[in-house]
């Protein structure tokens, strides 16, 4: 943590990485505080919406370019990144990042568990496609529904086939729900 006015340290601690604690050694050590550089990651949505809400002034900084600007260093150690993004900051040399909306976050974990399910499903119909296949049972085109009639169909011909494919047809089935559940939920 840094000052403008004084261009020294406040302090350096180490902490958990929870929102309310680092707030909490803000407001300790560092009261008239200008800002307080994050770095891009894993949980800097989470820590940069959670640090805003009480009351942090923090900027999120494009870890690229962190990345970049440290590297010129002589010795690398998790305190001297610290201090040299607390630099960083303390003399604006870095490029603040839009932290999106968790709510856009969420939409696009849907989205993706949605894509997925989408991937899936078509795997597990060319699965079955190909097990019907080596009995001489040809189902066509079609996906869902359409898919699911089609198996049953041709399976009601050939015991062999039903015994094998009801277990990929059932499983195809669930799969074919999820993608249309997670849409109801996006």
């Amino acid at each position: 943590m840094h000052s403008r006015r004084q261009r020294s340290s406040y302090a350096e601690r180490t902490v958990v990485t929870d929102p309310e604690s680092i707030a909490r050694l803000i407001r300790a050590k560092a009261r008239r505080v200008n800002r307080v550089g994050l770095e891009t990651g894993q949980l800097s949505v989470w820590l940069c919406h959670e640090l805003r809400r009480l009351g942090v002034p923090v900027v999120c900084m494009d870890a690229r370019q962190a990345h970049a600007a440290l590297s010129v260093r002589p010795v690398k150690t998790d305190q001297n990144d610290a201090r040299g993004l607390a630099e960083m900051v303390r003399m604006g040399w870095y490029r603040e990042v839009k932290v999106k909306t968790l709510s856009a976050h969420e939409q696009r974990g849907l989205l993706m568990a949605r894509q997925r399910l989408i991937v899936v499903r078509r795997q597990i119909e060319g699965q079955v496609r190909g097990l019907l296949k080596t009995f001489g049972l040809v189902v066509g085109t079609g996906v869902g529904g359409s898919f699911i009639r089609r198996v049953t169909h041709r399976c009601h011909c050939d015991l062999h086939a039903r015994c094998r494919s009801n277990r990929s047809a059932a499983a195809h089935a669930r799969y074919h729900r999820a993608p249309a559940t997670a849409r109801r939920h996006v």
